[in-house]
């Protein structure tokens, strides 16, 4: 790491010396919209950012757009591993997807988890998420997936015994 600090204003992202605070760079894409996501994920010289149904790579250097893509659904997450970003659509049938990080071809998506997909986290050798379905009558508790990175399938699954939906997840 070269000690710059990332953040990813619904798509907007910008990029600090994490010790003074200076400026280093900034993307503003065409079109910014809300709901959108706001994580940031770095890896293979490129900086992952989702902004409303938009994925963008940005070159970590300058700031400069890579590689976009564009979805019918709001992409929410990314994550970085091995030359591989991993995101995920907010379209309540839990899609996620790897992407290969150089120039944004999909790998696979597995569109079988319940609920929506969110927070994908590399690590392990495998890739953990965590899916949970909000609605207005009512909620599921939310599941945690074990994926195999090559393809997506599932290695494990656990579901709260209750919960609203409302989750976090980190791997240590």
């Amino acid at each position: 790491m070269d000690g710059t600090l990332y953040f990813n204003n619904s798509g907007e992202v910008f990029a600090f010396n994490a010790t003074d605070g200076s400026p280093r760079w900034h993307y503003r894409p065409d079109f910014l919209a809300s709901p959108s996501d706001t994580h940031v994920s770095v890896g293979g010289g490129l900086v992952f950012a989702g902004g409303a149904t938009n994925l963008y790579a940005l070159r970590e250097s300058d700031g400069t757009l890579a590689w976009s893509k564009q979805y019918h659904n709001i992409v929410f997450g990314t994550t970085y591993a091995d030359g591989v970003v991993y995101t995920s659509l907010e379209n309540g049938s839990g899609t996620f997807m790897a992407l290969r990080a150089t120039d944004g071809q999909q790998l696979w998506t597995s569109s079988h988890l319940s609920g929506n997909a969110a927070f994908p986290n590399a690590s392990h050798g495998a890739l953990y998420a965590l899916a949970a379905y909000i609605a207005t009558a009512g909620s599921l508790p939310p599941t945690i997936y074990a994926l195999r990175p090559a393809d997506g399938s599932i290695i494990w699954q656990h579901t709260a015994a209750s919960g609203t939906g409302g989750a976090s997840l980190v791997v240590g």
